[in-house]
């Protein structure tokens, strides 16, 4: 759930009452200009109003990952991630969200094409391979792996989260680049 600050309702009233003063002057002039004054003042207001909306999100609700480790378990080929989050804002934060991409990041990049790091979801993407030589088992290797998931929610003002997330990890991978982020709603 999305929480709306004071700021958010503030923003939302101001954009609604210049919304309607736009709206009354745009009614208020004649023939084609008046279509495209209303077009024009509804397109960019929803602009202004998700743009707005946005900013106000990412500058009211923060969130820091704080004591992030992983473990590699061998046994079953995983990787636990744990930590735990902290809510450094002054406002309660709806939901947050990390986001983890493992990169295989090999020692000798002569060996390393462009099919590792970009593969397409297109429905004729393997269609016209030209390459010849690349097997069904090198195609589902892939050489990136992202996986989100959610932290936390409700998150109150000052407020810690601890969390544990298991993952697959592929057994060809040989060295690794870890890349986090996380996302607050």
């Amino acid at each position: 759930m999305t929480y709306f600050t004071t700021l958010h309702w503030m923003f939302t009233v101001v954009s609604v009452v210049v919304f309607i003063i736009g709206f009354y002057f745009g009614i208020r002039l004649k023939g084609q200009m008046r279509t495209v004054a209303l077009a024009v003042l509804i397109l960019g207001m929803g602009a202004i109003y998700g743009v707005g909306m946005l900013s106000l999100d990412k500058n009211t609700k923060k969130a820091e990952l704080v004591q992030f480790e992983n473990k590699r378990v061998l046994r079953d080929e995983s990787i636990i991630f744990s930590g735990a989050v902290v809510n450094t804002g002054n406002y309660m934060i709806g939901k947050v969200t990390l986001e983890i991409k493992l990169v295989n990041h090999a020692s000798a990049t002569s060996r390393l094409k462009g099919e590792d790091f970009y593969q397409t979801n297109a429905i004729f993407g393997n269609l016209f391979n030209f390459g010849g030589d690349t097997t069904i088992k090198q195609k589902s290797r892939p050489g990136s792996i992202t996986e989100s998931f959610v932290v936390a929610t409700n998150l109150a003002p000052g407020e810690r989260v601890t969390f544990s997330y298991r993952m697959p990890f592929p057994t060809y991978f040989s060295n690794i680049r870890m890349h986090t982020k996380l996302f607050n709603h």
